[in-house]
């Protein structure tokens, strides 16, 4: 059987099927069903984009909440689907835009029967041979899109890699070399790890510090307390001090923090103030 058919925007919220976690086909079709279908306008983490036919933009926790998942299985899902190179995706503040691969392919309003002539048939093969040795040739070159955190918030990628290395605590004289941080940095995004999470592991790894600093006192030691960012990417830490962010800090521990904050390379920077680390979530 061959064809297509098209769905009304909305058939998965119906009463009928609520409250049942979502299978893998239907996050699927909830990523084509919530895709723009024409150029639109809004804004993410204050910053203004412009979302493109086929491309949608969800935090991975509401997509969580409306699949009925976890966060966790979410970006799994969105990790094979881009391996697979059915979307590419790029995250910023927490909120993922997402860019269905052939987009056109599942919703293009094709007016012609399903039964083309001869001629019309040999003509669309040649044109899909076509097509498919120009796309194998793009694949290579490029996969679906660019897959750099930049491709669609210009600048995001070392905006927010510098928000990183801002917050990374100092190691005192210790070595902490900022290229292989980085590229560590850009990797981890472009795999799909939502920079919201290494922003928040980040902070809780600082506020840590900061504790075990107020708590051993002279006997602290950066050297040892606080491994090399590249270390700390690459071990995922910042999934274990996640939850540490949304710890508040005492106003003395805040201050301690703002002075030995450094610039990941044992200078201290007196001039950067966060307070990121201590405020607790809002409501």
């Amino acid at each position: 059987m061959s064809g297509r058919y098209w769905m009304a925007r909305g058939w998965m919220d119906h009463l009928l099927f609520r409250g049942e976690p979502y299978t893998k086909a239907q996050a699927w079709c909830w990523l084509i069903e919530n895709a723009v279908w024409k150029r639109h306008r809004t804004a993410i983490g204050g910053k203004e984009i412009f979302l493109r036919r086929g491309q949608l933009s969800y935090s991975t926790r509401y997509m969580a909440e409306a699949w009925g998942w976890s966060e966790a299985k979410v970006r799994r899902f969105l990790r094979v689907l881009r391996k697979w190179s059915n979307i590419d995706a790029a995250t910023d503040a927490g909120q993922t835009v997402i860019t269905i691969c052939n987009y056109d392919k599942y919703q293009a309003h094709d007016t012609s029967t399903d039964a083309p002539s001869d001629a019309g048939a040999t003509q669309q093969r040649r044109s899909s041979d076509a097509n498919k040795k120009k796309g194998n040739k793009d694949k290579k070159e490029r996969g679906c899109m660019d897959r750099r955190p930049d491709d669609l918030f210009p600048g995001s990628g070392d905006d927010a890699f510098k928000e990183f290395w801002s917050a990374y605590p100092s190691r005192g004289d210790a070595s902490n070399p900022k290229k292989p941080a980085r590229e560590k940095f850009l990797q981890k995004v472009a795999a799909g790890t939502p920079v919201e999470d290494l922003l928040r592991g980040v902070r809780g790894f600082a506020a840590s510090v900061e504790r075990r600093r107020d708590q051993e006192g002279e006997r602290f030691n950066p050297t040892t307390a606080v491994c090399q960012a590249v270390t700390f990417l690459h071990q995922e830490r910042y999934n274990e001090y996640g939850p540490e962010a949304e710890k508040p800090l005492t106003d003395e521990q805040r201050a301690a923090l703002a002075r030995h904050r450094g610039d990941g390379q044992g200078k201290a920077s007196p001039n950067v103030v966060s307070l990121h680390a201590g405020k607790p979530r809002e409501r």
